[in-house]
C-alpha cells in the first residue's frame, strides 16, 4: 500500500514540474516516459521490459464469432449428413422450405444462376420477372410461397396413392353407366340439385329439456321467421340459437351457394310463379315466391357431457350432489326447391294410387267349409 502511495506521489510531482505548454512527462524507478508512452503496470513493475504493438487482426466481437462458428457446424453436419436411400430413386430433390419473408430475399437473385457446387439451382423469377411456376398461381400468398415445386409436398404427400384412387373411381363410374340398371339413383339426383347446409352450435350450458323447446319454435319456419321468433323469445338460450341461425346462415351462403336466387338468375321479382305447397312434415302450407329461399328444415338436440357437480345440502347431515348438464342444437337448412319437390311427389303419388274403393271388386279368397268365427 505504501508502494503504491509513493508512486503516486512521484506521478504527481513529475506532472507539476513539467511547464504549462508542454505535455507532462512521468519519471518512475529512475525511467522518463512521455505522455504519449504513459506508463503501464508492466513496465512499472519490469523497467527493463520493451513493448511492441501488436501486428495481429483487431479483435473480433464475440456473438460474430460465435455466429461463425454456428455456420461452420451446419456446413460440416450437412456434408457428413448421408442422403435416405427412399429418395435416391426420385429424379428431383426436394425444394429447401421457405418461411415467411424468405422469398423476397430469393428473388433478389439472378434466375438462371447455379448454387456454389456448380447445380443448377431454380429461381422464383426469370429475366422478365416472371415465375417459373406452369401452374400459373401466384408466387407469394401472406409470405408464403405458392410455386407448385413448394407447395407439392404439402398438397400432394402421396400422388401415387390419388392416382390409384383417382383410377378406381373413374372405372367404378363406367361400369356404372355401362350398366343398363345403373342409371343414377334418386339419392344421387337430389345430391346434385338440392342443397342443403347442416350447422351445430357448441355445448351451451343448458338441459335439453330447456332448449328442446327452441328447436321445436324454429323447425319448419322459414331463416327469417325463425330469426324474428328468437329475437322476440323470453327465453334465455334465444340469444344462442339466433347467433346459430346467422352462423348457419352465412356458412349456407358462403359454401353451399344457397339464398343467391337473385343473383343466380334463378328468382326475378314479380315473374316467378308463386307456388303454395303443404309441408307435410310440419302440417302447414306454405307460400313459395323464391324457390332459393331459405328454411329451417329439421332443429335437433343433442345431450351433452356434465359440466360439473355441485353439493346439496339437506337435512340430517346429508348430502346430494346437483350435476350441470350441457346440450347443443343442430341445425338443418334447406332451399325451398326441396318443399316442392317433397309436395310435388307427395301428389304423384296419391294420383298412382287411384281413388279409395270401400268395397272392391275382387274374387273371395280362402273360402272354408266352416265359419271362421
Amino acid at each position: 500500500m505504501s508502494a503504491h502511495f509513493s508512486l503516486c506521489q512521484q506521478a504527481d510531482s513529475a506532472i507539476a514540474r513539467q511547464p504549462a505548454d508542454r505535455p507532462p512527462d512521468f519519471e518512475i524507478f529512475g525511467e522518463s516516459f512521455k505522455a504519449k508512452d504513459p506508463p503501464t503496470v508492466l513496465k512499472t513493475l519490469r523497467p527493463s521490459l520493451t513493448l511492441t504493438p501488436s501486428q495481429t487482426t483487431p479483435a473480433i466481437p464475440f456473438l460474430l464469432l460465435q455466429q461463425q462458428k454456428q455456420q461452420q457446424q451446419q456446413i460440416r453436419y450437412a456434408s457428413a449428413k448421408p442422403q435416405k436411400a427412399r429418395n435416391r430413386h426420385k429424379g428431383h430433390t426436394r425444394p429447401a422450405d421457405l418461411h415467411k419473408s424468405s422469398l423476397g430475399d430469393m428473388t433478389k437473385l439472378k434466375a438462371g444462376g447455379g448454387g456454389g457446387d456448380g447445380r443448377h439451382v431454380a429461381r422464383p423469377v426469370d429475366e422478365t420477372g416472371r415465375g417459373q411456376n406452369k401452374s400459373g398461381a401466384r408466387e407469394s400468398f401472406m409470405g408464403a410461397s405458392m410455386i407448385r415445386d413448394h407447395m407439392r409436398h404439402a398438397v400432394d404427400p402421396d400422388p401415387l396413392g390419388r392416382m390409384r384412387w383417382e383410377r378406381r373411381m373413374v372405372v367404378r363410374e363406367l361400369t356404372r353407366k355401362l350398366d343398363p340398371r345403373g342409371r343414377e339413383t334418386r339419392a344421387e339426383r337430389i345430391k346434385r340439385t338440392e342443397r342443403e347446409a347442416l350447422s351445430k352450435s357448441p355445448w351451451l350450458a343448458t338441459s335439453t329439456k330447456k332448449l328442446v323447446h327452441l328447436a321445436h319454435q324454429i323447425s319448419g319456419k322459414t331463416l327469417e321467421e325463425a330469426r324474428t321468433q328468437m329475437k322476440f323469445s323470453k327465453k334465455k338460450f334465444a340469444r344462442e340459437v339466433l347467433y346459430e341461425l346467422d352462423f348457419a346462415r352465412d356458412k349456407a351462403v358462403v359454401e353451399r351457394g344457397m339464398g343467391l336466387g337473385k343473383v343466380n338468375g334463378e328468382f326475378k321479382l314479380g315473374e316467378t310463379e308463386t307456388k303454395t305447397v303443404k309441408d307435410y312434415r310440419h302440417g302447414k302450407w306454405v307460400e313459395v315466391d323464391d324457390p332459393t329461399r331459405m328454411y329451417v328444415s329439421e332443429a335437433w338436440v343433442n345431450r351433452g357431457p356434465w359440466r360439473g357437480k355441485k353439493p346439496n345440502y339437506r337435512a340430517r347431515g346429508r348430502v346430494d350432489l346437483i350435476q350441470m348438464p350441457q346440450a347443443s342444437i343442430t341445425i338443418r337448412l334447406k332451399e325451398e326447391k326441396t318443399r316442392v319437390r317433397e309436395y310435388e311427389e307427395k301428389k304423384a303419388k296419391e294420383h298412382r294410387q287411384g281413388p279409395w274403393i270401400h268395397l272392391p271388386d275382387r274374387p273371395v279368397t280362402a273360402q272354408r267349409p266352416f265359419y271362421s268365427w
